[in-house]
C-alpha cells in the first residue's frame, strides 16, 4: 500500500511510481488520456508529492500501457506546469510556485464573480437543482468521517457546472491549465487538515442566482473570502514542507 500523502510530501528522491493511485482504465479512453488522468489526479492530490521523481517506463508498466502514451501525457503535465523535465536528467513533480499561486488567485478572483453574474441571467433549474444537488453533497462530505477528496471533486465539479452554464466552459479550462499551483495549494491546506472547508460561500452563491442576481457586491465578497482562504495558512504549509514550494519570497503578496 502507497504511504498517506503527509509522510511522502517532503520526503526527498520518492519516486512517484511508489506512491500513485491506480484506477480502472475508462471504455475508449486512449492511452495517453488515461495516462494523463491518472497522473493528473495524483499530483494534485498530492499522493504523487512536489520533487517526487518519475520514471515513464515504470509509470507505463503499472498502468499497462506502452511508453508512448506516458511520454505523450507528461508534454501536458509539463505544459501545466505539474511536471519539470530536465535534459539529460530525471522528470519530477513540479513543486508548487507561490508566484504562479498568487497570479492565479487574481484570475479567480476577477473572472468568477462575472461568470457567476452572467450566470443568473441564464441559469435554468435543472441547473440550479444539481448545483443544490453539489453543495448538498459537499456538506455530507464534511461530516464525520471527513472525506477530503470528496470535497474536493464536488467543489470542481460545482465550478465547473457553473462555467458550462453561462457558456464559459473555455474559462474554465483555461484557468485549470494555468492554475494548478493554486489547486495544489488549495489542495494540501484541505488534505492536510490546514483548514476546515465551509459550504458556506457556495449557499451565498446560490442565494445570489436564486433571487435572480441581486447583491452583486456581496456575492463578490463571498467568492474572494472563499479563494483567499490560502493566505490563511499558506506560510505554515512552507514552513512545514519548504521542499515543495519555489519563489518563496512571494508569500508576502498573496495577502494583498
Amino acid at each position: 500500500m502507497p504511504e498517506p500523502r503527509t509522510k511522502l510530501v517532503g520526503r526527498a528522491g520518492v519516486s512517484a511510481a511508489d506512491c500513485m493511485r491506480i484506477f480502472p482504465r475508462k471504455d475508449k479512453e486512449s492511452g495517453s488520456a488515461y495516462a494523463y488522468r491518472v497522473l493528473s489526479y495524483n499530483i494534485l492530490m498530492l499522493y504523487m508529492p512536489p520533487g517526487a521523481w518519475i520514471r515513464e517506463s515504470s509509470v507505463a508498466e503499472i498502468l499497462e500501457v506502452s511508453r508512448t502514451p506516458v511520454h505523450e501525457a507528461m508534454g501536458l503535465l509539463r505544459d501545466r506546469s505539474l511536471v519539470e523535465v530536465a535534459p539529460q536528467s530525471a522528470t519530477h513533480v513540479s513543486r508548487i510556485s507561490v508566484s504562479q499561486l498568487r497570479q492565479s488567485f487574481y484570475m479567480r478572483v476577477a473572472v468568477e464573480p462575472l461568470v457567476v453574474t452572467q450566470l443568473a441571467r441564464v441559469i435554468t433549474q435543472p441547473t440550479l437543482d444539481e448545483l443544490h444537488r453539489l453543495v448538498d453533497a459537499m456538506d455530507e462530505s464534511l461530516a464525520i468521517p471527513y472525506n477530503e477528496a470528496k470535497y474536493i471533486e464536488l467543489n470542481e465539479e460545482f465550478h465547473r457546472t457553473a462555467y458550462e452554464a453561462a457558456a464559459k466552459g473555455y474559462v474554465w479550462e483555461s484557468l485549470q491549465k494555468t492554475g494548478c499551483s493554486f489547486r495544489r495549494c488549495c489542495n494540501m491546506g484541505v488534505l492536510f487538515g490546514y483548514t476546515k472547508p465551509s459550504t458556506e460561500p457556495f449557499r451565498k452563491v446560490l442565494g445570489f442566482l436564486e433571487n435572480g442576481g441581486e447583491n452583486r457586491v456581496e456575492v463578490a465578497a463571498a467568492i474572494h473570502e472563499y479563494l483567499s482562504n490560502y493566505a490563511t495558512y499558506i506560510e505554515q504549509l512552507i514552513s512545514d514542507f519548504p521542499d515543495c514550494f519555489v519563489n518563496v519570497n512571494t508569500t508576502a503578496s498573496t495577502r494583498r
